[in-house]
């Protein structure tokens, strides 16, 4: 599936050339420098410092007018990875004799030497060394040598010599661990083109692939690799290699498919460096967009999703296909205060699929959930064991669901986490927080299923239990009364209780009851216990206790009643009027 990807970024690489890919490209933070080379005397042109401000989200130092070069230049002169250095002491970090990468601390604390530095050089004078341990290596220089000739020696020992000069005095003593990088012009900008796309292209081709160990020939006479990207090949990792045939890598490509993989890693990396982790590839438009956290595609997308993370290098973590994506929900999304709470909450229509994350997000997850949609479980805080639980068990579904419009039975699994967070916050003692869960999974239940209205149903069970109270014959009539009044029965027990906290272990033992027997034995147990600030006059409480005793219900203890009936206005303090 990304190899469909690649070829829609194909396409458009073909429209716009390279300037596809370096529009998206972002250097690392540093100071740049440009020195032109003159016949006799080289000219060292004013810094520019640049920074990406992930706050204001843009490139400080983008409106030099040498930006745009310095992205080029950068661009054929970074290293595919930190295991392809040329400086065998990983302390000059590009790749071509024209550019010089450095950190800034590494200029003044001694681990830069004129010695590291002259052999960085030396590699460049003889590269058929540095190529020439392996057959297959060599045979792969021997290809790129012809493709870029060969390298200018003198121009390689006059770049040495200013470096050695120049290179401890550019500037002050500082700590700072970002970048120095210096790039070697012509006062002809095509000729510098030419030539760092040449000097590029020369560490590209021999490095481009994992290994050269697995390098073959192709039945065309083209030379077949293993690529780099987003896959490694090594003694750690042997069950990657393909251990049925002679040459074990999982894959081959040769060298044109391998730098266009390249680039188009390359592309993604820039969206990765903007905090842009959601890649949509358009199939019917033809057309790449990318989106950070929160933010949805447009209405009517068809086409392929990748997620990506930015660490050493952009990885791929996500791949799918989207059918048919539309940021608007079809229905819209009631949120319906079922059960009165007094404290503020967005009750009302839901439209927008982000709004509905949002609800979900700080309803049952208290926030957790769209920060830690891809984050490695061992980092995620566990402040709340259970709320923890539930977001590794759901966020790949619910991800799915809100970003790639993929249902895949959401409704069963968001309604089952739904009810053992709402457990949660209710044997803790956080009955307005399990309130508001309750409205958002009832109404989620109304969402999924038009036939079930959670709200008629609950307003019933009140309207009856209000009434119930006022009457002296009267009966539960059905399961779901009878585990309400179960509820509103301990609730108000409990509440007799004068300690400061109140003992919410009794209502536990409600949720943990196997039948209606052991919940019988309990209220009789809390009532007896709390008799003595129970008057005789107290009818309601007479009245409801003892139908409680009386009825026999016929299906499963249903918990969910009882929650709600312990958390829901008490009826037995409900007032005259208010009936």
């Amino acid at each position: 599936m990304i190899w469909e990807c690649v070829e829609i970024f194909k396409r458009e690489l073909e429209k716009n050339s390279d300037k596809f890919v370096l529009d998206n490209y972002i250097p690392k933070d540093g100071t740049y420098f440009i020195i032109k080379i003159e016949k006799d005397n080289w000219e060292m042109m004013e810094p520019i410092d640049i920074t990406y401000d992930k706050k204001q989200e843009r490139v400080e130092g983008e409106m030099n007018v040498y930006y745009e070069k310095v992205c080029f230049l950068d661009y054929y002169s970074k290293l595919i990875d930190m295991d392809k250095a040329l400086d065998r002491a990983k302390k000059i970090h590009s790749n071509n004799y024209l550019s010089f990468f450095v950190k800034k601390e590494n200029l003044f604390n001694g681990a830069l030497t004129v010695d590291i530095i002259k052999k960085y050089y030396d590699v460049f004078r003889n590269l058929n060394t540095k190529y020439g341990r392996s057959p297959e290596s060599k045979k792969l220089y021997e290809e790129t040598e012809k493709l870029c000739g060969q390298t200018d020696i003198d121009l390689i020992n006059s770049i040495e010599e200013w470096i050695n000069t120049h290179i401890f005095k550019i500037l002050k003593p500082s700590k700072e661990k970002d970048y120095l990088k210096l790039f070697f012009v012509f006062p002809d900008w095509n000729k510098t083109k030419q030539l760092f796309i040449q000097e590029g292209t020369r560490y590209f081709i021999p490095n481009i692939y994992n290994n050269n160990k697995y390098n073959t020939d192709g039945h065309d006479g083209k030379i077949l690799g293993l690529p780099n990207n987003n896959l490694q090949m090594n003694g750690k990792k042997p069950y990657l290699g393909n251990m049925s045939r002679k040459n074990k890598a999982p894959f081959l490509l040769d060298r044109e498919q391998v730098l266009l993989q390249s680039k188009f890693y390359d592309y993604l990396e820039g969206f990765a460096a903007k905090g842009k982790y959601d890649v949509y590839f358009d199939i019917e438009k033809n057309k790449i967009r990318a989106y950070k956290s929160k933010e949805y595609p447009g209405s009517g997308f068809y086409g392929y999703y990748i997620r990506i993370k930015k660490g050493k290098e952009v990885e791929i973590q996500n791949v799918d296909v989207v059918v048919y994506y539309n940021p608007n929900l079809r229905p819209a999304f009631l949120y319906k205060q079922i059960l009165e709470v007094k404290e503020s909450q967005n009750y009302g229509s839901i439209t927008k699929r982000k709004d509905l994350e949002n609800l979900i997000n700080e309803v049952f997850f208290n926030k957790g959930l769209m920060a830690n949609y891809f984050t490695e479980p061992k980092d995620i805080p566990k402040n709340d064991p259970i709320v923890f639980r539930e977001i590794v068990e759901i966020r790949e579904r619910l991800f799915a669901w809100f970003y790639k419009n993929t249902d895949m039975d959401i409704s069963t699994v968001l309604i089952a986490s739904a009810w053992e967070l709402i457990k949660n916050s209710f044997k803790k003692g956080n009955w307005t927080k399990t309130k508001h869960q309750l409205n958002l999974k009832w109404s989620l239940e109304d969402y999924f299923n038009s036939n079930q209205k959670k709200e008629i149903l609950m307003n019933e069970i009140e309207k009856n239990m209000f009434r119930y109270m006022k009457e002296q014959d009267w009966d539960f009539k059905n399961d779901e009364e009878y585990y309400f009044g179960v509820g509103q029965m301990a609730s108000f027990l409990i509440g007799k209780s004068r300690s400061a906290k109140k003992p919410m272990s009794f209502i536990n033992i409600y949720l943990s009851a196997g039948n209606d027997q052991v919940i019988k034995e309990q209220l009789r147990t809390l009532f007896q216990k709390y008799s003595y600030d129970i008057s005789y006059t107290d009818w309601r409480v007479k009245s409801l206790f003892s139908h409680l005793m009386l009825y026999r219900p016929n299906g499963k203890v249903n918990k969910e009643m009882i929650i709600a009936g312990a958390t829901a206005s008490n009826v037995i303090y409900k007032k005259e009027e208010e009936d």
